[in-house]
C-alpha cells in the first residue's frame, strides 16, 4: 500500500540543461517545478506538493522516474 504522503514524480532534462520534475495526478491538475539540477527540481516539487496537501514538504516522499526529453510530451521550458 502506497502512504497517502507517497507522489510518484517524472524528472527530464530540458534543452538548456535545466530539469522539469512533474507530478500529473493532483487533484487540481498536473504540477511542475523547475531547477538547474536534478535535485533542485525536485525538491521544488515536493515544496509545492506540501504546500498544496497542506503538509511539511518533509512528509512528502517522492517516487522518482527518470525520462528521456523524447519520452516525455511535455511542452513548456
Amino acid at each position: 500500500m502506497i502512504p497517502p504522503s507517497m507522489h510518484f514524480a517524472a524528472v527530464s532534462r530540458r534543452p538548456g540543461g535545466r530539469w522539469t520534475a512533474r507530478y500529473e495526478f493532483a487533484p487540481s491538475g498536473p504540477v511542475e517545478a523547475h531547477g538547474a539540477s536534478r535535485e533542485e527540481a525536485l525538491e521544488r516539487l515536493r515544496l509545492e506538493l506540501g504546500r498544496r496537501s497542506g503538509r511539511d514538504a518533509h512528509e512528502v516522499s517522492l517516487g522518482v522516474r527518470t525520462l528521456p526529453r523524447s519520452e516525455t510530451g511535455w511542452s513548456g521550458v
